[in-house]
């Protein structure tokens, strides 16, 4: 008989044939504001997660693996960034960005390149209100949600009348105050007594302050980031401003960043946020401990977030099918995308997450409630109001 010219004959079937495991990586993409402290904890946070996460194990034997950009808190460097994640280190979803305005600037650029985009710290309202859309997700409480709360805290609790209103003009402190105004106007009926600007980067206040101090106001709001307020809040003792008149605030006001450079000047802030490290909550003071060891200061919201995204990212990949390879990789992010839009009623350190199926504000805003605290002399929180409460 002569030999068979199919040079599969005698060969197992490709049924047969052993195939080795995929056991790649699952790469990641995170890009933050790295150029100041709240973005250099929240990198540490994320960086120690994914190290332990991975020595335990990782995702059903992948490790996670992260890329990193830093974006400075500048738009056109996050569009690079998220460009390069995407197109050229190929990863499955992206973590970021840290600042409003980034998150304004490549919001559209998640739906065009179909990959899912969660951001740990983006607040202003109109990311989502405007511009949301089914790939691109939010684990921060939006500016409105707090607004909302602060505002009602200060009318109801405080019974406040002649209220100021001190803002920074880019994107955070101007949606804030936006937010603010209109939950003010719409539920109680008033209007700021006064309402005065500052930029990004100023170190002079004293003119706002002395026509805040002219004004004779009852309670000042001050809205934007950490070093401006820090600085805000100390010059408003050197103009004469009485201590006796309440500061309230945003988020901004539970970091180190603000209460640790202002001092003494920042003790009595009301503010708004998500999470306190003084809380007794046994997983937020494992947290505490564990996490301490790896930033500088105090671990603040932004810290918490930090970990609650990464960890909730972690438990997305596990619970979807990947192939992990380039031709599968649009398929992946499809999967991780519809997977984060079914989440429902998942507990982190800075509250409830849930999503949803549809594009909107109310799908894409996944928390949508925060505490009211206020800074004590030895720099404790004390909690004045709770959702739970």
């Amino acid at each position: 008989k002569n030999p068979s010219s199919d040079p599969s004959e005698g060969k197992p079937s490709d049924s047969s044939v052993p195939t080795e495991k995929n056991t790649d990586p699952y790469k990641i993409g995170v890009f933050l504001r790295f150029n100041d402290e709240a973005g250099t904890r929240m990198k540490a946070v994320i960086e120690k997660y994914i190290s332990d996460f991975n020595a335990k194990g990782g995702v059903n034997g992948h490790d996670i693996k992260a890329v990193y950009y830093d974006t400075e808190g500048d738009s056109a460097k996050a569009i690079d960034a998220f460009t390069r994640l995407v197109s050229q280190d190929k990863v499955l979803l992206v973590i970021g960005p840290a600042t409003s305005s980034c998150a304004l600037a490549v919001i559209d650029l998640c739906a065009q390149y179909e990959i899912p985009l969660i951001t740990p710290q983006a607040t202003n309202t109109s990311i989502t209100l405007d511009y949301g859309n089914e790939w691109f997700f939010r684990n921060s409480v939006a500016d409105v949600y707090h607004s909302y709360t602060l505002c009602d805290y200060i009318v109801k609790e405080m019974g406040k009348k002649k209220i100021a209103i001190m803002h920074e003009t880019g994107t955070l402190g101007l949606g804030q105050y936006e937010n603010f105004a209109a939950r003010l106007k719409e539920a109680y009926g008033m209007e700021p007594a006064i309402v005065q600007e500052w930029n990004e980067g100023d170190v002079d206040f004293k003119t706002q302050l002395l026509a805040v101090k002219d004004a004779d106001v009852d309670c000042i709001v001050f809205a934007g980031h950490e070093a401006e307020l820090a600085i805000v809040v100390s010059q408003r003792l050197d103009v004469g401003i009485s201590k006796d008149i309440p500061i309230c605030g945003f988020s901004s006001m539970s970091s180190t960043d603000f209460y640790g450079v202002a001092g003494q000047a920042a003790v009595g802030a009301i503010f708004s946020t998500t999470f306190s490290p003084t809380d007794t909550r046994e997983d937020i003071q494992n947290f505490v401990k564990e996490y301490s060891t790896v930033v500088s200061g105090t671990l603040d919201h932004n810290a918490a977030q930090a970990y609650d995204t990464i960890v909730l990212v972690s438990e997305i990949l596990g619970k979807v099918t990947l192939g992990n390879t380039e031709d599968t990789l649009a398929a992946d992010r499809t999967a991780i995308r519809d997977a984060l839009a079914q989440v429902a009623n998942w507990v982190g350190l800075t509250g409830v997450t849930t999503f949803g199926v549809s594009g909107d504000a109310d799908s894409r805003d996944g928390k949508k409630e925060s505490s009211i605290y206020q800074l004590e002399s030895d720099y404790t929180w004390s909690c004045l109001w709770s959702p739970a409460a």
